[in-house]
């Protein structure tokens, strides 16, 4: 359980099925260090899962306390100045429509750096235009474990269902690379895969969220590891 594991290299990964990959991710877990992190799902389902009106309004309310969004921006600078913070024309659509929270409400923020604070919201006028108040910090910035997730790429929805599972289970890096054999060639668009990993860490909790890098072949990926900062890195291979 406290094993300080570096990495995991998917170098085969033939399973389709979501059943199938959640057996790896189960696995996976095991040896993560960083069980902690709460499971992703959707908020807006969740809140429209309930069968009456009254329900259903009771379960917004209690997700609006629970929103927790990304700022790509550090806060530091907000913070020290007593400045107030910018939230982009997507997460503005997603507070103002999805959520429906109104100017006066309070949500939870975090840049990967500064930690977790409270933010008040301010100002909701066009879809492009949101801003909030930095409030008090409810969690301090923590050195998370330096987990890499190596893998080769799956058709569908199994890539974007590996990338949550990744960010969920605490690493801080998802490599796809290309091996001899593998039947998937091409990775998706970073910004998207980048969403995926950023929804995930907001829902989650946690404080970082994990890099995606480009499509990247095992030689090259082999040699950058052998040359880099930490040669010393534990790699294990699960055929």
């Amino acid at each position: 359980k406290n094993m300080a594991i570096h990495a995991i290299v998917l170098t085969h990964v033939i399973c389709f099925q979501s059943r199938l990959i959640s057996r790896c991710c189960d696995g996976f877990r095991k040896f993560s260090c960083t069980s902690h992190f709460k499971p992703s799902y959707g908020s807006r389902s969740l809140a429209m899962s309930a069968r009456s009106p009254k329900q259903r309004r009771e379960n917004q309310e209690s997700l609006k306390r629970d929103i927790r969004l990304f700022i790509a921006e550090n806060l530091g600078g907000n913070l020290a100045s007593g400045g107030s913070v910018r939230f982009s024309q997507t997460q503005t659509h997603y507070l103002k429509n999805v959520m429906r929270v109104e100017e006066g409400s309070e949500i939870k923020v975090f840049d990967g750096k500064c930690g977790e604070w409270s933010c008040q919201i301010s100002y909701l006028g066009s879809r492009s235009n949101c801003t909030g108040i930095m409030l008090d910090q409810i969690r301090e910035q923590t050195k998370e474990t330096d987990l890499w997730l190596m893998f080769a790429p799956v058709k569908g929805s199994a890539q974007d269902y590996i990338i949550q599972k990744a960010t969920e289970l605490g690493a801080s890096r998802i490599i796809p690379i290309l091996t001899e054999r593998t039947v998937v060639r091409a990775f998706g668009k970073s910004d998207r895969l980048h969403s995926i990993a950023v929804e995930a860490a907001e829902q989650s909790e946690r404080l970082t969220v994990p890099r995606v890098e480009p499509l990247t072949p095992l030689r090259e990926a082999l040699a950058a590891w052998v040359e880099g900062p930490r040669p010393d890195r534990r790699l294990i291979v699960c055929d």
